[in-house]
């Protein structure tokens, strides 16, 4: 599924107040973006200054890993620390993070279902202010140009064979 899909599916489920499932796969989306950028930016980075000969794909594939397995809390910090995303989404996005903890450990709970939606409902409305952030959008639009790159890489190959 293109990320734009994705997008779409999760608006379409919100307004049709699937709460739930607008921010599970709103979660998903928001901190999947957020991996795919540190895994893109610093794999670039990454390898532009080793030259190809000496590259060792073991080394690199650990640091890819590294940035997998990290929570939202620490990736953020990563993405922070590193000049990838700005203060402001930093905030917007440990704000968003908190109120995710907080419904996901919500639905062990025994809780009113009135509450339960309210809760959901706010942590999309928070979702849905990151996705629109302006430095959101360019993150999504780098990984845009990085997806296209890829694919016109692999039809090259494709063509050499």
């Amino acid at each position: 599924m293109k990320r734009k899909d994705l997008v779409n599916h999760i608006q379409g489920s919100y307004l049709k107040n699937q709460h739930l499932e607008a921010f599970l796969a709103q979660s998903a989306y928001i901190e999947g973006v957020l991996k795919l950028l540190a895994d893109v930016s610093f794999f670039r980075k990454i390898t532009a200054r080793i030259p190809e000969k000496d590259r060792d794909i073991g080394f690199i594939k650990v640091l890819n890993e590294k940035v997998e397995r990290q929570n939202l809390y620490s990736l953020i910090e990563f993405l922070h620390t590193t000049g990838l995303i700005v203060e402001d989404l930093k905030k917007t996005l440990h704000k968003y993070r908190e109120k995710r903890n907080k419904v996901l450990h919500d639905l062990l709970k025994e809780m009113d279902k009135e509450e339960f939606e309210k809760e959901l409902k706010a942590a999309c409305e928070l979702g849905s202010d990151i996705m629109g952030d302006k430095d959101f959008i360019e993150m999504e639009k780098f990984l845009d140009g990085f997806e296209e790159f890829k694919e016109k890489r692999k039809q090259g190959k494709q063509e050499g064979n």
